[in-house]
């Protein structure tokens, strides 16, 4: 336990458990993204810390700037190796990399989201980590997700970094539902089934940022209720047409933290109005209308 506690001061868990399986050759590579530390590039402080940790821990793994992003592997990329979205997904060991231009293009489809789970005993800092995801145009390939996932299990079980704290490994889909069936759905009063409430929490999530996301996203929503249906709605018209995407990546321009911090007010006062127009639920006290004699 203290050899695990000595990396994680220097790197995530999330980022320790890839960079364990690439040195065992489990998978080629993985991305770092600056941008999920609401940084720009490799040079910004969190994403530098956390590049200088793994060459620190990891020597033998190379570090190759594609873009604005990092792949760590045992080989060197250059950008011009990446020609397009399938080339980055066949590095970082995607089964369905040449579907996703097929998705981008296909918007109106389902499809279907993959991901690997290493999950850990109860009392740690965290109870998973999302090692990989990836989306398909269906779920042929998920037989080969839950073997890559027990290959992950067994090696992660025999170090000793990892192994004390492993649960288990999984692998879990999703089908990935078109926005606009979710909203249609809303709109004519039909109860979402499982794959449909998740889309649509997830895309919430994404909305904001995570300290507030959480409070929007897992809401008890009451689609009987026209003030909970009108804001939802509203808030998936805007993942559909997001009038900031236009300056994505966010991260480079020096307004961003800005616009989060707007995000954030935003989404605390929606959670406000939902909370103050929630209906209270059937079975406490309530005050009868007197009826009128005849």
């Amino acid at each position: 336990m203290n050899v695990l506690r000595s990396f994680l001061k220097d790197i995530d868990l999330e980022e320790l458990v890839n960079c364990i399986l690439v040195q065992k050759d489990v998978r080629n590579a993985f991305l770092i993204q600056p941008a999920d530390y609401d940084e720009r590039d490799a040079s910004s402080p969190k994403t530098a810390k956390l590049l200088a940790s793994i060459t620190k821990h990891f020597p033998e793994l190379k570090q190759s700037i594609i873009g604005l992003d990092i792949l760590i592997s045992k080989q060197s990329y250059k950008s011009s190796d990446i020609k397009s979205n399938a080339d980055i997904g066949h590095i970082i060991d995607y089964p369905c990399a040449d579907d996703y231009d097929y998705i981008l293009s296909h918007e109106d489809e389902p499809s279907t989201t993959i991901e690997i789970l290493v999950r850990f005993v109860p009392g740690g800092d965290k109870d998973e980590v999302q090692i990989m995801v990836y989306r398909c145009r269906d779920d042929s390939m998920f037989k080969q997700a839950q073997e890559f996932a027990a290959k992950v299990k067994q090696v992660l079980s025999e170090d000793p970094r990892i192994g004390i704290i492993l649960d288990d490994v999984v692998a879990e889909k999703n089908t990935d539902i078109p926005t606009k069936i979710i909203i249609e759905k809303i709109m004519n009063n039909s109860p979402l089934n499982k794959d449909e409430e998740f889309k649509m929490r997830n895309e919430l999530w994404n909305i904001f940022s995570d300290g507030v996301s959480k409070q929007v996203a897992y809401f008890e929503y009451d689609f009987t209720n026209p003030v909970h249906k009108g804001i939802v709605l509203t808030l998936l018209t805007y993942c559909e047409h997001t009038p900031i995407s236009a300056f994505y990546p966010l991260q480079l321009h020096k307004e961003q933290k800005i616009v989060k911090a707007i995000n954030q007010q935003w989404a605390l006062e929606l959670v406000r109005i939902l909370k103050s127009t929630k209906k209270p639920k059937y079975g406490g006290k309530h005050k009868t209308r007197k009826q009128r004699r005849v």
